[in-house]
């Protein structure tokens, strides 16, 4: 599991390289040195792209490596502060392989809420993009948690059929589902190296709070002796 995340992160990492080289940039992969101020001195990043006076710092990570690298936020608020440079993280989704695999278990309600505060501190320095993707795989993961202590069944269910069965066991409302159709219209697109709209900080919120608020009945129930 752990190679298959690597070499879909180096995969997605040669074709943002690929998009910076077509748009003029000169690129580096994995450089072997690199200082910024607040920057720790041992940090070295996926890819650095220049064009003229402007720097942009790359990191490509799946949801599996963003809960290994909890420096990323700091980094990026690091550089974000030096003139003339920028950061950008890249959040790949999984492999095909890995997404139809019939093992794959729902994150555990301490990973899921891990993930909001990692989407909330992204959200913060500005990189809503990457926020979303983040928060998205929480809600997913939430959404699947109340399902399973209330006895609904999802099997076969996609994502937005996953939405429709809790709205249909009045477990979730129809603002939520009209969220929920925005948020992933806009994930899918971000996901997929489309750049359709601009992410707001607002939707990211309101993503992050409807999960919040899944979770919080399963855990208060759960706690009762």
């Amino acid at each position: 599991m752990e190679d298959q995340t690597t070499e879909r992160e180096e995969q997605r990492l040669r074709e943002v390289a690929r998009d910076y080289q077509s748009r003029g940039y000169e690129v580096t992969l994995h450089p072997p040195s690199f200082s910024i101020p607040g920057v720790p001195p041992d940090y070295r990043p996926d890819m650095i792209a220049r064009r003229g006076g402007e720097n942009v710092v790359v990191e490509v990570r799946s949801g599996h490596t963003m809960s290994q690298s909890p420096q990323v936020t700091a980094i990026a608020e690091a550089v974000k502060f030096q003139p003339g440079w920028t950061f950008e993280l890249v959040v790949t989704t999984p492999a095909p392989a890995e997404a139809s695999s019939g093992q794959l278990e729902v994150l555990s309600r301490e990973r899921t809420q891990q993930l909001l505060d990692a989407a909330s501190k992204l959200a913060d320095v500005g990189d809503c993009e990457a926020a979303l993707v983040v928060a998205w795989s929480a809600v997913e993961a939430a959404m699947r948690h109340i399902a399973n202590r209330e006895v609904v069944s999802l099997e076969g269910l996609q994502t937005s059929g996953v939405a429709k069965q809790l709205v249909a066991y009045g477990l979730l409302g129809r603002q939520d589902l009209e969220l929920l159709n925005q948020a992933m219209e806009v994930r899918n697109a971000v996901a997929h190296g489309f750049a359709s709209r601009t992410v707001s900080v607002e939707l990211v919120r309101k993503v992050i709070d409807l999960a919040k608020s899944l979770l919080a009945p399963a855990t208060s129930a759960e706690s009762q002796p």
